[in-house]
């Protein structure tokens, strides 16, 4: 029996967590977990308040079994720098190699130094092209996280970025041909991949996130925090036709725009207005349909969620959850996928 791996997402709203456990051939997802953050505990990578965060994250561990478990985390897409090297007609040993010599001059200045440094090889999208992939982590983000798990004596086992967790769970999904969108939408920003023809190409994030919607309806309706999350996360009933939930969606509308604008500038920059095959849509904020019906019309293609994966199965204790839909767990069950190949 393997070790069961438990990788672990922080979010701006909640934590979550997900277990996956392999015995011989047989992957299992043994367990999902969240456990939501009191308002000012974490934002983008930075622990704002070490009380809250702590008390959410004991939360999180007390409900699943981290002893003789591989626990891995996630780095945040915007506190990294990635900086992708193509070495035309080069083996990918050599390209590795090779980048170990030429990776400072591709990273941002900021991140030149004071900094821990991964290389991840890979196939490029062009016969004999090999690609280095350099993460950038600065190295007192890493001892942030590192020394609250030590705090718990927890071992991390890694440190993922959160948008390779996302391309790992995708994977497992239905792979299309073309250039493909995986658009996660958060509490304080988006992150995205672009995946071209089934090869993860580029990644990136923006700060947009559906914490402007819930400071809008904060100041509009004068209540606390939590009160105005629980309005957007549709806690006051279902009735479409409410005058408050199509104010909701014609702010979930307007956030769309907004990323797709970035979106759409990313994609013809790099791509030559090449059109998307699709885009799949994860994050605990990219559960309104309005946000999600909008952004078929503005990218114009076909958007979907996470619902299953191919070749691993649910628990019980997680079928209801599974039903509910997964797509919010996506960094977390990524994360918890590292190890397993497809």
């Amino acid at each position: 029996m393997n070790k069961k791996t438990i990788g672990i997402d922080f979010g701006g709203y909640s934590l979550k967590c997900a277990a996956c456990e392999r015995i011989k051939d047989k992957i299992t997802i043994s367990h999902l977990g969240e456990s939501v953050l009191r308002h000012g505990a974490y934002c983008r990578g930075d622990i704002l308040n070490h009380e809250f965060f702590m008390e959410g994250l004991k939360s999180l561990l007390s409900k699943v079994t981290v002893s003789d478990s591989n626990v891995v985390i996630a780095a945040p897409r915007s506190t990294v720098n990635i900086a992708s090297i193509e070495y035309p007609h080069t083996p990918l040993k050599e390209a590795l190699q090779l980048a170990r010599w030429d990776y400072v001059q591709y990273l941002e200045e900021a991140y030149q130094t004071g900094t821990s440094v991964d290389f991840i090889g890979r196939d490029g999208n062009r016969d004999g092209m090999s690609v280095v992939d350099v993460v950038a982590t600065k190295n007192f983000m890493l001892a942030n996280f590192l020394n609250i798990f030590e705090e718990l004596t927890i071992p991390v086992h890694a440190i993922d970025v959160s948008t390779f967790a996302v391309e790992k769970l995708y994977e497992r999904t239905s792979l299309t041909s073309g250039l493909l969108l995986l658009l996660n939408v958060g509490h304080h920003a988006c992150e995205f991949s672009f995946i071209l023809d089934r090869q993860p190409d580029w990644s990136a994030s923006v700060p947009l996130g559906v914490f402007s919607i819930i400071e809008k309806f904060q100041e509009l309706f004068q209540v606390e925090h939590n009160d105005a999350l629980k309005m957007i996360s549709g806690e006051l009933g279902s009735d479409e036709e409410n005058d408050f939930y199509k104010m909701l969606n014609d702010e979930f509308i307007e956030l769309a725009n907004r990323i797709a604008a970035e979106l759409l500038q990313h994609r013809n920059l790099r791509y030559n207005d090449t059109p998307l095959t699709k885009c799949i849509l994860t994050g605990g904020g990219a559960a309104n349909l309005a946000f999600a019906n909008h952004l078929v019309d503005i990218l114009e293609t076909q958007v979907e969620y996470i619902s299953a994966l191919q070749g691993v199965t649910f628990s019980e204790a997680c079928s209801s959850i599974q039903k509910q839909g997964i797509s919010k767990y996506a960094v977390a069950l990524g994360l918890s996928l590292r190890d397993v190949n497809v």
